[in-house]
């Protein structure tokens, strides 16, 4: 506890300790639909004389730094693509920007993990998204059976086809055949 003379204070910094923050909000996506997203971001301190000298309040910084990548990653995805097939790749790209921010601003904090909590349509317009989801389901389902309807009707059609142009060239042939044996008897 003792302190050497001209040092007015010291910082006691555990640089093993793994934090975490968390922030939540609701963003507009690039196809302008709302979403609700929650993420948590984990970290710890890499390096002291940056964490303390460099940034005011790191901490703060972090959260700010992870809205802004949240907003900025979410504002370039489609709904769709937060919500469910994309997930992965809106995670990585959170993460990378907020490495980026966190890097110009030099605050001496390591991300280990970004997780996306959950991503979600808000409680106002859940029925509605939910019936737009049933509708794209149904329009799928739809497509499959007339794919297969085709499927099922095309050969048959074509056989078909294929068919009556060799009748129709059976009979050509006939036609001309007959033709032919006429004009032998006429001669």
């Amino acid at each position: 506890h003792w302190l050497p003379y001209l040092i007015d204070s010291r910082h006691i910094v555990n640089v093993q300790q793994v934090s975490t923050t968390e922030h939540s909000g609701k963003m507009l996506t690039e196809d302008e639909n709302i979403v609700e997203v929650q993420v948590k971001v984990q970290y710890r301190v890499n390096n002291i004389k940056d964490f303390i000298f460099n940034v005011q309040n790191p901490v703060l910084s972090l959260k700010e730094a992870t809205e802004s990548a949240l907003r900025q990653v979410i504002g370039f995805s489609t709904l769709d693509h937060a919500l469910t097939t994309g997930r992965a790749a809106v995670v990585a790209d959170i993460t990378k920007q907020i490495e980026i921010i966190l890097k110009k601003y030099k605050a001496g904090l390591e991300i280990f993990d970004v997780t996306l909590q959950y991503a979600r349509a808000p409680e106002e317009v859940r029925d509605a998204f939910e019936d737009a989801i049933k509708a794209r389901e149904d329009y799928e389902r739809f497509k499959h059976k007339a794919e297969a309807y085709a499927n099922q009707i095309v050969p048959k059609a074509k056989a078909q086809a294929e068919r009556l142009i060799q009748e129709a060239s059976a009979y050509k042939k006939e036609i001309i055949f007959k033709a032919r044996d006429r004009s032998k008897i006429t001669l």
